[in-house]
């Protein structure tokens, strides 16, 4: 029987900082995956300036400037 590899996903939830990025490997270490997963965007590509933030976006942020921003 072949063993399930697991891939965390911390997608850009470490808010370009190095020290969450490390507290997120090492919880995921903690949970037993095979690997973690990072991302990065170009936000112009994919974000008009038009776009509202999601309303987590709004409470973690504030309100006032776009998604994009």
């Amino acid at each position: 029987m072949n063993k399930t590899f697991i891939i965390a996903e911390a997608g850009v939830n470490h808010n370009a900082d190095l020290n969450m990025a490390n507290k997120l490997i090492e919880v995921a270490v903690s949970a037993g995956v095979d690997a973690i997963k990072f991302q990065t965007a170009i936000p112009e590509l994919v974000v008009t300036s038009y776009a509202q933030k999601a309303e987590y976006q709004k409470q973690t942020s504030g309100a006032k400037e776009s998604q994009l921003e």
